[in-house]
């Protein structure tokens, strides 16, 4: 499984390692400097993803004037669709909205669109997997406990830790994850176990605990290695 950091607007340089990089369009209208940093990836030949959602805990979809501003900026890798936490109908209602955006036709026709999974049960996710079928699927963390009994070895696209480092099941997919800097900065290691964390802060200013973050960094990207490792042999 690819590893992809996601960290404050001023530790994007010193935490941000791996070739997977993940990004929000309000940030990008808002911050030059961290618009500079996922330009400088995309120069770089690294993934970049954007995600159409607000800053909001409570994952919304962000406006479509703003998603375009975005755009005009930066021009990502791979878009993950809007959609709206646990509401199968909106979602697929916004989503569709989405597709008919006209300024989307370069990444509808090179398919680099992410379906954004949502649903309350397993029938839910199951239709929403038909409706999309053939599309890529991302996975976000307030889905994990509907799909956990459904996904084994997925190539999905895993948005956020909800629970525990470890937590997402062994395959080769993706995992978008700040956990390790939200542990980190309360001076906690992955290593503790299941546990929850503060909402990360895109705007921090001050760095806590950065031998720790560092190490929780290292010990998940390892930790997914080991496990793709193992469902390849």
């Amino acid at each position: 499984m690819e590893i992809g950091i996601i960290a404050p607007i001023k530790f994007l340089n010193r935490y941000c390692i791996t070739r997977i990089q993940y990004c929000l369009p309000e940030l990008l209208v808002e911050s030059k400097e961290y618009l500079n940093f996922y330009t400088s990836c995309l120069l770089s030949q690294e993934k970049v993803i954007l995600d159409c959602r607000t800053t909001d805990p409570i994952r919304k979809p962000i406006s479509s004037s703003l998603l375009k501003e975005a755009l005009d900026k930066l021009k990502p890798t791979l878009i993950v669709m809007p959609s709206n936490a646990y509401s199968l109908s909106k979602t697929l209602t916004t989503q569709e909205e989405f597709l008919n955006l006209d300024y989307l036709q370069t990444w509808k026709e090179s398919r680099s669109l992410i379906a954004c999974l949502e649903g309350t049960n397993e029938l839910e996710v199951l239709r929403f997997q038909d409706f999309w079928k053939g599309y890529k699927i991302a996975i976000p963390s307030h889905m994990y406990i509907v799909t956990r009994k459904m996904l084994h070895g997925p190539r999905g696209y895993f948005i956020e830790n909800r629970n525990d480092p470890y937590e997402i099941p062994n395959g080769s997919g993706i995992l978008l994850t700040s956990m390790p800097i939200r542990l980190g900065l309360e001076g906690r290691l992955n290593s503790l176990g299941p546990t929850t964390s503060s909402t990360l802060n895109f705007y921090l200013e001050e760095e806590r605990f950065e031998s720790v973050i560092d190490k929780n960094i290292e010990d998940l990207i390892n930790h997914y290695k080991k496990e793709e490792e193992v469902v390849s042999e």
